[in-house]
């Protein structure tokens, strides 16, 4: 038998503690505690668990009356965020929550370096001083995204902060490129905002603008909200120009406002934008917010002007709400200029389900570019409820021109007015209906009065506005679905609706709409739809807005095809889809549509869509365009996307989209993005890049046909989004093959 293990002495018990007012948790093989002195001694397999640290080590001496640590052995400093330090020697006040270390090891996750970064730093150096806000302080130090044994380039710096999703901070930094000092600084802060990109490197490069050129951003930290970057550029058509990119923050807590500066010296442009919001409560239940923001764009001749401020005051109550609200607009350009002012006024109480009322007034003030000023007054009443077999609603709604323009016999702008409404609105089950299952049906009935230009039915009296009584029949259903065996399956919708007019020439509007659908799956993985489509229209209806309903009578089919794979069962290896139709009314055929998916190969993959006129069809007979997609996807060696769409009566391709991403060597790729343009026989898009992949860094080379522009970049790995503006497409748009097809 085993003998057991050798027990503590007595009075020094093995265990976990809570120690100091921070009620610190430390675990130890040996915890010694000496209440003259104050002082905790804890030995093997040490560790100290407070906030979210983690200290572990040998030997650790914890002070209770100073709140004070000292690990002494190999530590280990671990965050719950994934940062980790390695030291050998730790002194902590839990008090203040620093720390200091000795000669240090650290790793920092992408996610505490900041937005953009997708692998871990490393960084070391002779000492380092840890607080909240603030995580490493480090002297003598060296920072790198590439592993410690092959340092393709680091930063050695007298001193480097590293505070958290904000900023890197380096104080006399060099920095070496595979051990060789390519330049230095007195301070260098690398901004880590989510809005900033961390292009601190120099930039080379040839466009059709400047020529060759060369750039070099100087980043500035002021404060945590006021930082920025100075900018240099040498240009071979244009000389020499500055630029200054500022951001700011300002206020806290109710008010918080941020803007933008951005101004070239050298090219006559100028940028400013700012953003305020103020947010305070005026009480338990009532609030006040103001949002305000202003832009100012500056370029060789033109200025152009935004404003906008809106400002809302609610007030809450057990039964309801109430809200005063003002928005402000204006915009100008060159000798143009516009306004727009917006008041409104919103009352709701509410009594549950039973019943509810709402009351808004919305005043507005539109100043257009040719001056003509538009002023509007809209009020809205509402009551609401339920009862056993019906809800209830009464809407009244004016609209109001207070300029008296809006209701001229000649003006095409006049609104309708409902002065007012009542509609109730039921369903199969409150009413009553057998079998509600079988028989889904909404039957809605209302009266109302409406006011608007009407087209009277004597030719002489032409348009007038008039007072217009309507009431209005909606009955509106669908039979379930009924099984016919095991591959057929029917269903049908039907609808009716009735409106009477009661205005100087009385008139009446029904409309009939009934719509049977069969779905039929003849064998597997095929199914044939066929929906018919008929609705009568008859009598006339003096508002427009009621007048859109059109007479039909069709038939619509669709059969779809489909061949799955057994391990993709889903995107299976063939599909095809036939869509088409006929209008029974004028006796012609619709366009058939003619989709398919067809993947012969698991890298291969091809989609085509078009569709053919039919003889007696809208058109002349043959097909129409045809769009197609085709991806080849080999692996990281070689994939191919192209996308096309081509022109069958003028017989040529409209566009073709081309993607092609190729690794002709180890470690190098290149990449195209191209489209060609048919009509005009040019290339009118065409991005090329090469990138050979040192590890943690790559060297980046770019060509975009749009700004004839040739660029050299150092990128770092650690940062993707810095590679390069290959692939942004048209206004900045992501470059896509897709023609748009959907299966």
């Amino acid at each position: 038998s085993q003998a057991p293990p050798p027990a503590p002495p007595a009075g020094q018990p093995a265990g976990e503690r809570e120690l100091g007012e921070n009620q610190a948790e430390l675990a130890a093989d040996y915890i010694k505690r000496d209440g003259r002195a104050g002082t905790v001694f804890a030995e093997g397999n040490v560790r100290v668990r407070w906030r979210d640290l983690l200290f572990t080590g040998e030997r650790a001496l914890f002070d209770l009356e100073r709140d004070t640590l000292h690990v002494d052995g190999p530590i280990r400093v671990s965050r719950e965020d994934g940062t980790e330090l390695e030291t050998d020697t730790l002194d902590a006040d839990l008090g203040k929550y620093w720390y200091t270390t000795g000669a240090f090891r650290a790793t920092i996750p992408p996610s505490v370096i900041g937005h953009g970064a997708a692998e871990p730093f490393y960084l070391w150096g002779s000492d380092t001083i840890s607080r909240r806000d603030q995580y490493f302080s480090a002297h003598n130090a060296t920072f790198t995204s590439c592993p410690p044994n092959d340092l393709k380039y680091r930063i050695e710096a007298r001193t480097v902060a590293v505070v958290p999703n904000k900023k890197i901070i380096l104080r006399s930094p060099k920095v070496y490129l595979f051990g060789v000092p390519i330049f230095a600084f007195g301070k260098l802060v690398l901004p880590l905002r989510r809005y900033r990109r961390t292009e601190w490197l120099p930039e080379f490069g040839r466009n059709e603008v400047y020529g060759f050129y060369g750039r070099y951003r100087y980043f500035y930290d002021l404060a945590d909200s006021q930082l920025g970057n100075i900018s240099g550029t040498m240009t071979e058509r244009r000389g020499m120009f500055f630029g200054l990119e500022h951001d700011f923050g300002l206020g806290r807590g109710a008010f918080r406002g941020d803007g933008r500066l951005d101004v070239e010296y050298g090219t006559r442009q100028a940028e400013l934008s700012a953003r305020g919001d103020w947010n305070q409560a005026l009480g338990e239940a009532t609030q006040l917010r103001v949002n305000g923001s202003y832009s100012q764009n500056s370029g060789f001749s033109t200025t152009s002007k935004q404003s906008d401020l809106s400002a809302l005051l609610s007030h809450s109550f057990s039964l309801g709400s109430t809200s005063l609200g003002y928005t402000r607009s204006d915009t100008s350009s060159g000798g143009f200029s516009s306004a727009f002012t917006r008041l409104n006024f919103n009352q709701r109480l509410s009594l549950g389900p039973i019943f509810g009322a709402d009351f808004s007034a919305d005043y507005s003030n539109r100043t257009s570019p040719d001056s003509e000023t538009d002023h509007e007054l809209e009020t809205r009443t509402q009551f609401r409820g339920q009862w056993t077999l019906f809800d209830w609603e009464v809407l009244d709604v004016r609209r109001f021109d207070l300029e008296g323009s809006r209701y001229a016999p000649d003006d095409n702008r006049a609104v309708t007015e409902i002065v007012p409404q009542l509609t109730l609105r039921s369903d199969a089950r409150r009413i009553g209906v057998p079998w509600p299952e079988l028989l889904d049906l909404r039957v809605e009935t209302s009266v109302g009065q409406f006011q608007e230009f009407v087209v009277n039915t004597n030719a002489e009296s032409g348009q007038s506005r008039s007072t217009v009584l309507r009431v209005n029949f909606d009955f509106d259903g669908n039979l379930a679905r009924v099984a016919v065996g095991p591959r057929l399956r029917t269903y049908t919708s039907f609808r009716y609706n009735q409106s009477f007019f009661d205005h100087p020439n009385p008139a009446a509007k029904y409309i009939v709409a009934f719509g049977p659908t069969m779905e039929w799956q003849p064998l597997a993985n095929t199914r044939l739809d066929v929906r018919y489509r008929w609705q009568e229209v008859s009598g006339f209806s003096p508002l427009s807005r009621f007048d859109y309903a059109q007479t039909l009578n069709d038939i619509d089919y669709t059969f779809n095809f489909f061949v799955p794979d057994r391990v993709r069962p889903r995107s299976g290896v063939f599909a095809l889809l036939f869509n088409g139709g006929f209008d029974l009314l004028r006796g012609r055929n619709r366009d058939l549509a003619i989709e398919a998916q067809i993947r012969p190969l698991d890298e291969l993959m091809m989609r085509f869509n078009t569709s053919y006129t039919l003889e007696g069809g809208f058109g002349g007979a043959g097909f129409r365009s045809l769009r197609g997609e085709i991806r080849y996807d080999g692996g990281p060696r070689y994939r191919h996307e192209v996308g096309f769409n081509y022109d069958a009566r003028n017989g040529i391709f409209a566009n073709v989209d081309s993607l092609l991403t190729v690794e002709p060597l180890p470690r190098v790729t290149v990449q195209n993005a191209l489209t060609y343009d048919g009509f005009r026989e040019k290339i009118t898009y065409n991005d090329i890049l090469v990138n050979y992949n040192l590890g943690c860094v790559s060297l980046l080379g770019t060509y975009r046909q749009q700004a004839k522009e040739f660029r050299l970049d150092l990128n770092i790995t650690a940062f993707p989004g810095l590679a390069s503006l290959f692939g942004t497409g048209r206004f900045g748009q992501v470059f896509s093959t897709s023609q748009g097809l959907s299966y």
